[in-house]
């Protein structure tokens, strides 16, 4: 399976990262706006990662899009799952998405 993260240029105060079982992943490509970071990983893998992504069109602007989040990610049975520094679920960020290879 393959994780990737994005995070938005404009608004990270800390950069993004994506970090699988202690080992930091490079960042795989960028566009004007967004940077993006992938790894493999597979179940029981020790992920975290801050991220953000903003599209645009919501009426927002750079300086108003949503600011980097830190969340540790799980995968289980092919499906991402997160949580906050406290442990609690929280809902997955739209900036991870997991691809599952054939």
């Amino acid at each position: 399976m393959k994780l990737t993260t994005t995070s938005y240029k404009r608004s990270e105060y800390k950069r993004g990262y994506l970090r699988v079982n202690g080992t930091f992943a490079s960042e795989k490509g960028s566009s004007k706006n967004h940077r993006r970071f992938s790894a493999d990983v597979s179940d029981g893998d020790k992920i975290d990662a801050r991220g953000s992504e903003f599209l645009g069109g919501d009426g927002r602007s750079r300086w108003s899009a949503p600011r980097g989040q830190w969340a540790q990610l799980t995968v289980a049975n092919g499906k991402l799952a997160a949580t906050d520094f406290d442990g609690n679920p929280i809902p997955t960020p739209s900036w991870a998405r997991l691809e599952v290879q054939l």
